[in-house]
């Protein structure tokens, strides 16, 4: 519960300097074994927007493919096709 409190810190702190922000992606193995203990602190505490990234099967690719899916979300939010030009390209997969 302490390293969950030490997170949820440094989300307040990350997010009061970044005020446009709309989420906060947990992501790897810590996201997953802190992930009930940061919901509990934050619907007690301020409700941000946040979300995890969790799927065991993308191990050591999950931070790669976490970053995939941010961009490709950002894209499609702002109305670029995230696979444009490449569209031989695809996610790592297992």
């Amino acid at each position: 519960m302490e390293l969950a409190k030490k997170q949820y810190r440094h989300l307040r702190n990350v997010w009061a300097r970044n005020s446009q922000t709309e989420i906060c992606y947990f992501v790897g193995g810590g996201a997953m074994v802190l992930k009930d203990y940061l919901k509990t602190l934050n619907n007690n505490l301020d409700g941000y927007n946040i979300g995890f990234f969790e799927d065991e099967k993308e191990s050591i690719w999950m931070m790669a493919n976490a970053y995939y899916k941010l961009i490709s979300a950002f894209t499609k939010a702002n109305g670029q096709d995230p696979k444009g030009k490449d569209k031989d390209k695809q996610p790592v997969k297992n």
